[in-house]
């Protein structure tokens, strides 16, 4: 199939200034589309075990008002170049805020890369891991007290890395991350 034999013609329908959604026709069929303008990052907390592999992630916990249940999705925020000098300012700035985390070493940041959402809506985020590891009191996990998260999330959780690598997190985003984060540890 050849894109170019395809014409659809493209209309506005919405526009706040961050989301808009578009609405395409033609000989073909029609559908819709929605983008969001502002450029965002993704942060992915991750601890290690002795052996230097992966154990757990640090996933936000919300209510998905849509699908009626509990869900986990990676740390996310916007980023502001009004507000922050670089990305990894936001990145610091997003752990502080949701984890409480204020002493994050650039060391232990990894840029994980650039995540485009493409279908049914379109966002880019720059993504991030942060190895919690030097943050750990305990050697199960870090544990994070008195955290007072965003009011669109319930609390940031401990996932046992294989659960997200078996699909019992159903977040794209997270798996996309988790998927890079792996090449940095991987032989």
């Amino acid at each position: 199939m050849n894109p170019d034999n395809k014409h659809f013609d493209k209309k506005e329908e919405y526009n706040d200034g961050k989301y808009s959604m578009y609405s395409f026709s033609g000989n073909n069929g029609k559908f819709r589309r929605i983008a969001c303008s502002e450029e965002s990052i993704c942060v992915l907390p991750f601890d290690l075990n002795e052996h230097g592999q992966i154990k757990n992630i640090y996933l936000a916990k919300y209510m998905d008002h849509l699908l009626g249940g509990v869900g986990f999705a990676c740390i996310t925020d916007t980023f502001n170049k009004n507000q922050f000098d670089s990305y990894y300012n936001a990145v610091e700035s997003c752990l502080a805020d949701e984890m409480g985390l204020n002493d994050i070493h650039v060391n232990d940041t990894y840029l994980l890369g650039t995540i485009r959402h493409g279908v049914p809506f379109s966002k880019e985020y720059k993504c991030y891991g942060v190895n919690l590891t030097k943050h750990m009191d305990d050697p199960s996990g870090y544990t994070a007290i008195g955290l007072n998260p965003n009011q669109n999330i319930q609390s940031i959780e401990k996932v046992r890395f294989t659960r997200l690598l078996n699909g019992d997190i159903q977040d794209s985003l997270a798996l996309s991350c988790s998927l890079l984060l792996i090449s940095y540890f991987s032989d």
